[in-house]
């Protein structure tokens, strides 16, 4: 799991654009811009290839849940599972009609 509170603080996305020159800000340059960055966003995006794999591993053991659940469904096991889960302290969010 990634910490990402040490990134708190980064220059916002749709701040980008606006940054001309600012103290503590360097330029970095990618492939034809040249934008301007803090420390912090320079090691948010050394850290962007981490972030990113942590991303596809979530994905992945989302679609494993997901697969579990509807096997849960066809087995018509449901309100056992949820009913166990809610005597082990799992609270489950009001699902959307």
């Amino acid at each position: 799991m990634i910490d990402t509170e040490k990134y708190k603080g980064h220059t916002p996305a749709e701040e980008w654009d606006d940054i001309v020159y600012a103290d503590n800000y360097l330029s970095i340059f990618l492939n034809d811009a040249t934008i301007m960055a803090t420390d912090l966003d320079r090691r948010l995006m050394a850290a962007a290839p981490l972030l990113l794999a942590e991303v596809k591993r979530l994905r992945e053991i989302e679609q494993e849940w997901l697969m579990m659940w509807a096997s849960l469904e066809e087995l018509n096991l449901v309100a056992d599972v949820r009913e166990n889960m809610a005597l082990h302290g799992f609270a489950f969010m009001e699902e959307e009609e």
